[in-house]
C-alpha cells in the first residue's frame, strides 16, 4: 500500500494551521448585511417605503456606501460618500424632492443546445416626496415570470412590462402615513429573495406578490406597525383570482440591535391563482413571529 511521503504530509500540515489560524482570527463577518447591526431597527430611515425595499432615500445611498460597501481604503474622519453613489453615479443632478433607481437582475442558465437568458428584473423606480404627500412608482420588463405584476399580455416570446409598485400617500401628522395603490405587504422581514419558504409560501414576496389596497404606517419610539387592507391584484383576472383581507405587522425594538415583530395575514379568493381550482375557504392564513437580533 502506498503511504503519504513527509513533504506532503508537512505541506498538508502546514495548509490546515494557516486555515486554522486564518478562521481563529478572522473579524466578526455576516453574509446578509442587515442594517440591524449598525442600529437601525426600522427601514424609514434609508427607504422611500417605511417598511423597506424600493427605493432609496439620499441618506440611504450614503449609507449604503459607508456601512456595506467594501472598502480597500481607510477613510479619514469626516470622509463623505462621492457623488457616484447617486442615480447614474451622480451624472444627471435631481431635485430634492425626486428620487430614481434602476434596479437590475439577471440570470444564465447555461445548458446544453439552449443557454438561456433571463431578465428577472430591469427596473426603473421613482419616489416624489412633496411635504405631506408621497408617490411612488416602478415600471420593467421581464423576459419571463413575474405574472402576477404584468401590465401587458404576452404569452409568448418577447417578454412583459411588469408594474411592482405604484402608489400615493399622505403623512397627515408626524409618523403616521396613509397610502393607496400596489404594494409590498406588510409581512415579516422584507428581503429580496423572493424564492425563500416564508416568502414564497405566504405569497409576501417583492418580486410579484404586491396587492393594491389602503395602508397605513404609523412609528413612535420603538414600535412601528403597518396595517393593509387587501383589495386585490388588479394585475390578474378575472375577478376570482383576486385575495381579500389584510396583511399586518408590529415590531418592537428594545435595544439598537434587537427588533421582535409578529405578522399575521388573512386573505381570500374564490379561485387559486396557481390551481384554478374553486376556493370553498381562506385562501391563507398566515402568521409569523420574526426576531432579528445582531451582536454588537
Amino acid at each position: 500500500m502506498p503511504t503519504l511521503r513527509l513533504p506532503a504530509a508537512l505541506a498538508a500540515l502546514v495548509v490546515c494551521i494557516a486555515a486554522g489560524l486564518a478562521v481563529a482570527w478572522s473579524p466578526p463577518a455576516a453574509a446578509y448585511p442587515a442594517m440591524i447591526r449598525h442600529g437601525y431597527t426600522g427601514c424609514g430611515e434609508c427607504h422611500t417605503d417605511p417598511s423597506g425595499g424600493g427605493v432609496l432615500t439620499e441618506y440611504g445611498r450614503g449609507q449604503g456606501v459607508i456601512l456595506l460597501a467594501s472598502k480597500y481604503t481607510e477613510h479619514g474622519e469626516g470622509w463623505e460618500p462621492p457623488k457616484s453613489k447617486d442615480f447614474l453615479f451622480g451624472a444627471i443632478p435631481l431635485p430634492e424632492q425626486l428620487a430614481l433607481q434602476a434596479d437590475l437582475r439577471a440570470m444564465l442558465i447555461p445548458e446544453p443546445g439552449n443557454t438561456r437568458l433571463i431578465a428577472m428584473q430591469n427596473d426603473l423606480r421613482g419616489s416624489v416626496d412633496a411635504g405631506i404627500f408621497h408617490a411612488n412608482a416602478s415600471i420593467g420588463w421581464v423576459s419571463e415570470g413575474g405574472n402576477e405584476a404584468w401590465i401587458t399580455r404576452n404569452t409568448g416570446t418577447g417578454g412583459n412590462l411588469v408594474s411592482r409598485q405604484h402608489w400615493i400617500g399622505v403623512e397627515p401628522v408626524e409618523d403616521l402615513l396613509i397610502r393607496a395603490g400596489r404594494m409590498d405587504l406588510p409581512f415579516g422581514i422584507r428581503s429580496e429573495e423572493h424564492i425563500l419558504f416564508a416568502r414564497s409560501y405566504t405569497s409576501t414576496d417583492t418580486n410579484r406578490s404586491q396587492q393594491t389596497g389602503l395602508d397605513a404606517v404609523w412609528q413612535v419610539g420603538k414600535v412601528r406597525a403597518e396595517v393593509m387592507g387587501i383589495a386585490g391584484n388588479f394585475q390578474v383576472s378575472p375577478d376570482s383570482y383576486r385575495e381579500r383581507g389584510y396583511s399586518a405587522l408590529v415590531g418592537w425594538g428594545p435595544a439598537s440591535n434587537l427588533e421582535v415583530g409578529l405578522s399575521s395575514k388573512l386573505t381570500h379568493a374564490a379561485t387559486d391563482v396557481a390551481t384554478r381550482d374553486a376556493r370553498l375557504g381562506p385562501s391563507e392564513l398566515a402568521a409569523l413571529v420574526a426576531p432579528r437580533f445582531e451582536p454588537l
